[in-house]
C-alpha cells in the first residue's frame, strides 16, 4: 500500500492576497497519478499547530531566494527537525533550486532533510540509508502533467476566488545569468504545450472560481517568433472563456516585441515581471552575464505601459564591483528611466549571492565573498560605495520602523529614499 505524502511550502512574504505554490500543485498531481494520497501545506512562516503534519513522507519546496535572508532557511530546518521527531516522520525530501544549491550545507546543518532530489538525481545524506525507494520523485522533473478533475476534487486543495494560483508553461531558463540558481536543479529549458496550460485555468476556475493566475516560469521564452505564436494562441483561447481572467508572467525583454505585447493585452495579462537589472551595459554583460539591447528594453517597457500592462521591473543597483563613478551613472540613468518603474527599495536592490553560481565563484576568486552558515554575502570592492550602501540601508531600516506599510506610506518612503541616495552621492563626490 502506497503511503500518503505531505507537500510543504514555507513562505515569509507579507502578501495580502494568497499566492499558491504551483510547483507543489503540479508535483501533487504527478504523485497522485502514480497512486499516492496527497496533502498540501502552504504557510507564510513556520506552522505553529502541532497536528498539521501526519504524513510519513514530507516533501519541502525550497526555492525562493528570500530563504537565505534573516536565517529563514535555518528556521525552516530547525522546525523540520523538531517535526520529524514529534510526528515520527520517516523521510523528509527537499526539492527546489535552493535545496540543490545548498545541498551539502543543508545536510550538515541538522538531520531534518534525508534526501534532496532534482532532475540530476537523488542525493542522500552521508551515512543515511541508500535506496531507490524515492527516486520516483525525480520523474516529476522529466515531464509535464495536466491537472485532473479527480485530483482537484479529492485532495485538500482549497483555493478562494480571490487567490492567485501559480501555473507553468515551461521549466528551466534559456538564460545563464551569473547570479541565478534556477537552472541548478533542472536540465535545460523545456516548453509545455500552451493548450495544457489553458485547460488548467479552465479546471481551476470550474472548481474554485479562481480568475487570477501567475506563470511561475523562470522565463516565458526568448524566441520572439515562438513567443508571437504562443501569445496569439493564448489571446484567442482566453477570448473564448465565459469568465474573465487576470494573468502575470515572467519574460525576458529580448523575447518581447509590440505584437507580443498586443496579444498579451488581449490575453488579459496585467503584469509582466522583467529583469532589467542594470542600465549599465558593461555591468549587464561583464558582471551579470545578461547582455541586453537597452534601447529595445526601455522601449518595450514604455509600450507595455501604453497598452495598460504594468511592467514590474527588477533591478540590482548595488553589486560587489560597483565603483562610485558607476553608481552615479546608474542613478542618473534611473532618473531618466523613471525611479517609479523599479519596484523595490534601492537599499534592497542589492545583489543576492546564491551558492553554486558563477557570481559566487568570482567573489571567492576576488576575495570578496563572505560565507556563513546557510548564507552568503560580500564586501564591496569600493570603500566609498560600501559607506553609501550602509548609510542608505540604515536610513531605510529606521524609516520602516514607523511605516504603516500602506501603499501611500511605502510610495512616500521610496521617494524619500531616492532623495537621500542622491544627497549621499553629492556628499561623497
Amino acid at each position: 500500500m502506497k503511503k500518503d505524502i505531505l507537500l510543504f511550502a514555507p513562505y515569509f512574504e507579507k502578501i495580502r492576497t494568497k499566492v499558491h505554490d504551483g510547483e507543489l500543485l503540479y508535483l501533487g498531481q504527478y504523485l497522485f497519478n502514480i497512486g499516492y494520497d496527497i496533502n498540501i501545506l502552504e504557510h507564510k512562516s513556520i506552522p505553529k499547530n502541532t497536528d498539521i503534519i501526519q504524513s510519513s513522507i514530507v516533501i519541502v519546496h525550497l526555492w525562493k531566494n528570500e530563504l537565505l535572508l534573516n536565517q529563514r532557511l535555518c528556521k525552516v530546518l530547525i522546525y523540520l527537525d523538531w517535526a520529524k521527531s514529534y510526528f515520527n516522520i520517516e523521510t523528509i525530501i527537499g526539492i527546489g533550486s535552493i535545496a540543490t544549491s545548498l545541498r551539502e550545507e543543508i545536510f550538515d546543518f541538522n538531520s531534518s532533510i534525508d534526501i534532496i532530489i532534482d532532475e540530476f538525481g537523488s542525493h542522500y545524506r552521508e551515512n543515511s540509508f541508500k535506496a531507490d525507494d524515492f527516486d520516483f520523485v525525480r520523474g516529476y522533473f522529466k515531464e509535464f502533467v495536466c491537472l485532473t478533475d479527480n485530483y482537484l476534487t479529492s485532495t485538500n486543495i482549497n483555493y478562494n476566488p480571490s487567490d492567485i494560483v501559480s501555473l507553468y508553461s515551461s521549466r528551466g531558463c534559456q538564460k545563464k545569468c551569473s547570479f541565478c540558481s534556477y537552472n541548478n536543479n533542472v536540465i535545460g529549458w523545456k516548453e509545455r504545450n500552451i493548450d495544457d496550460f489553458i485547460l488548467d485555468i479552465k479546471k481551476l476556475n470550474k472548481y474554485f472560481f479562481v480568475t487570477k493566475y501567475s506563470l511561475f516560469d523562470n522565463n516565458f521564452g526568448i524566441n520572439k517568433k515562438r513567443n508571437e505564436d504562443k501569445a496569439r494562441h493564448l489571446s484567442k483561447e482566453i477570448a473564448s472563456f465565459d469568465f474573465k481572467v487576470k494573468l502575470s508572467l515572467n519574460i525576458s525583454l529580448d523575447g518581447v516585441n509590440k505584437k507580443i505585447l498586443d496579444d498579451f493585452k488581449k490575453s488579459s495579462v496585467k503584469n509582466i515581471l522583467v529583469g532589467l537589472e542594470s542600465l549599465n551595459e558593461n555591468t549587464l554583460s561583464n558582471i551579470y552575464n545578461k547582455p541586453q539591447d537597452l534601447d529595445h528594453s526601455t522601449a518595450m517597457i514604455e509600450y507595455a505601459e501604453k497598452k495598460g500592462i504594468i511592467p514590474i521591473v527588477s533591478y540590482i543597483l548595488f553589486q560587489p564591483w560597483l565603483t562610485l563613478h558607476e553608481l552615479k551613472y546608474e542613478v542618473e540613468k534611473i532618473e531618466e528611466f523613471g525611479r517609479y518603474r523599479i519596484i523595490q527599495f534601492l537599499a534592497n536592490s542589492k545583489l543576492q549571492v546564491i551558492p553554486n553560481t558563477d557570481i559566487e565563484e568570482r567573489l571567492y576568486k576576488d576575495n570578496l565573498l563572505v560565507k556563513g552558515r546557510l548564507l552568503r554575502d560580500y564586501i564591496f570592492k569600493d570603500n566609498m560605495v560600501e559607506k553609501i550602501y550602509k548609510k542608505l540601508n540604515a536610513f531605510l531600516k529606521e524609516k520602516m520602523l514607523n511605516c504603516d506599510l500602506s501603499v501611500t506610506s511605502l510610495s512616500k518612503l521610496k521617494i524619500d529614499e531616492w532623495k537621500y541616495l542622491k544627497s549621499l552621492l553629492k556628499l561623497y563626490t
